[in-house]
């Protein structure tokens, strides 16, 4: 089995088959505004997020701004970070400080 050549979602949403490498420029459906093609550019959108969080969450670990916590009483995995907004805690899993903060608001570590 050889190796994975990514090709072009839009193109395949049209029917046509593009290796993705050199494409992006020159892609025929670039701004296309269909469905498929709007729900390729949100999945593009929130993954870039993803990476982005990532590498901020890697970069703050190393720096030591925030460390990894575990609870004792469940398995979930939760990150302390000190800061200039006081201290907050978020799940690392990845989700946003807005979606965590009923969840960290009615926790209470001891």
């Amino acid at each position: 089995k050889g190796p994975r050549t990514p090709r072009c979602s839009r193109c395949r949403n049209h029917g046509y088959v593009s290796p993705l490498k050199g494409h992006k420029r020159f892609c025929q459906w670039r701004d296309c505004q269909c469905l498929k093609c709007r729900l390729i550019t949100e999945r593009q959108r929130v993954m870039a997020a993803q990476v982005a969080l990532r590498r901020q969450q890697a970069q703050e670990e190393e720096l030591g701004i925030c460390t990894p916590i575990a609870l004792s009483s469940s398995n979930m995995l939760l990150k302390n970070e000190t800061g200039a907004g006081g201290d907050c805690l978020y799940p690392a899993g990845g989700r946003s400080p807005t979606s965590s903060s009923t969840f960290s608001s009615s926790t209470s570590i001891t």
